[in-house]
C-alpha cells in the first residue's frame, strides 16, 4: 500500500472515529447509542471515501484541527477559535479568489431552486438522502448499507416523532434555521429570504468547507453535532437522534457536491453567494408554510431562472 493511500486510511478511520466519540458525548452511554455510533462510523467512512479516495489529501495536521473544529461544535464557542485557527492556518493559501462573473452569479442563484425545494424531496419525500446513500455503493458496500440503515431510521423517526413538514424541521437543512422565529418580514430587515442577510453568516462555512474535496466532507460532517442534538429533543430516544442527524447530513452533502461544483468553476465569492441563495430558498419555503407567499415566491422565481440558466449551458 503506497504512503498516499495509508494516509487516506488514517485519516478516514480517525474522522469517522471521531464522530462516534462525538455521537457517546453528546448521548451518553446506552445500548442504543452504541448501535448507533457503529452506524455512524461505517457511514462517515463511506461519505469521507467518496470525497477523498481520488483527490490530494490534507496533511495530517489539517485533519486534527478539523476534528478538534468538530468536537469544539459541541460547546459552540470554542467552533469559532478553530475556525478561525484553521482559516489562518491551512486555507487562505489555496481559496480561488476569482472575480465574480454574471454568469457564475446568475448560476449562484440555482441554489435558490435546490434550497426550496430540499425540505420537501430532503425530508418529506426523502428522496435525496437515499440517493445520496446509493451513490456511496460504490466507494464502501458496508458503509452505504450502514447509511442506508441509518437514513431509514431518520425517516420513520421524523414521520413518528414531530410532523415533518414544521418549519423547524425545514430550517435543519440550514445553519440558521434557529432564527426563523426570531426575524420575520418580507424582504425587510433580518428576513431569512433576503440571500444577503446570509453571505457574511455563512462565509465562514465557505472559506473552510469548500476549499478542498476534504473540507467538503468535513463542511458535512461539521453539521452533525447540532442535527444530533435536535434528533433527541424530539424523539427523546438516541438511535432515532443518530437517524435524524444522518437524514439530514444525506441532504446537505447533496447541497454540497453543487456548491463544489460552483467553487471549481467560479471561485470562492460565487460559492458564498450560491450557499446563501440556499439558505434562503430553505427559508422561503419555511415562510411558504407560515403563509408568506411573496417571499417564496421571489425566490423560487430567482431560482429557477438561475436552474435553468445552468442548465441551458449545459444543453449548449
Amino acid at each position: 500500500m503506497s504512503t498516499l493511500r495509508l494516509l487516506s486510511k488514517v485519516s478516514i478511520e480517525g474522522v469517522s472515529l471521531s464522530i462516534a466519540i462525538v455521537i457517546f458525548a453528546i448521548l451518553g452511554f446506552s445500548l442504543f447509542s452504541v448501535v448507533g455510533a457503529g452506524l455512524a462510523y461505517l457511514g462517515i467512512r463511506a461519505l469521507m471515501r467518496s470525497w477523498v479516495l481520488d483527490h490530494p489529501l490534507p496533511s495530517p495536521m489539517q485533519v486534527f484541527v478539523y476534528m478538534l473544529a468538530l468536537f469544539g461544535l459541541i460547546g459552540a464557542i470554542q467552533f469559532i477559535v478553530f475556525a478561525a485557527v484553521l482559516i489562518a492556518a491551512f486555507l487562505l493559501k489555496e481559496v480561488k479568489l476569482k472575480a465574480p462573473t454574471v454568469d457564475g452569479l446568475i448560476e449562484s442563484a440555482k441554489m435558490a431552486f435546490i434550497g426550496f425545494v430540499m425540505p420537501i424531496l430532503g425530508l418529506v419525500l426523502p428522496i435525496i438522502p437515499f440517493y445520496e446513500t446509493a451513490r456511496k455503493f460504490r466507494y464502501d458496500v458496508a458503509g452505504a448499507l450502514a447509511l442506508l440503515v441509518l437514513v431509514i431510521i431518520g425517516v420513520v423517526a421524523l414521520h413518528t416523532a414531530t410532523p415533518t413538514a414544521s418549519a423547524g424541521n425545514a430550517g435543519l437543512l440550514t445553519i440558521g434555521g434557529m432564527f426563523n422565529d426570531v426575524f420575520a418580514g418580507v424582504w425587510g430587515p433580518l428576513s431569512l429570504s433576503n440571500p444577503l442577510i446570509w453571505v457574511g453568516i455563512i462565509a465562514y462555512e465557505e472559506f473552510i468547507g469548500r476549499v478542498t474535496p476534504f473540507a467538503n466532507a468535513m463542511f458535512t460532517i461539521l453539521h452533525l453535532p447540532s442535527r444530533l442534538l435536535y434528533g433527541l429533543k424530539v424523539s427523546g430516544f438516541e438511535l432515532y437522534a443518530v437517524g435524524i442527524a444522518f437524514l439530514v447530513l444525506m441532504a446537505i452533502n447533496f447541497g454540497a457536491r453543487w456548491l463544489w461544483s460552483l467553487y471549481q468553476k467560479h471561485g470562492i465569492v460565487v460559492s458564498i453567494m450560491g450557499h446563501a441563495f440556499y439558505n434562503a430558498g430553505v427559508s422561503a419555503f419555511i415562510d411558504l408554510i407560515k403563509g408568506n407567499m411573496l417571499d417564496a415566491m421571489a425566490l423560487l422565481f430567482i431560482g429557477l431562472v438561475g436552474f435553468l440558466y445552468s442548465l441551458g449551458r449545459r444543453v449548449i
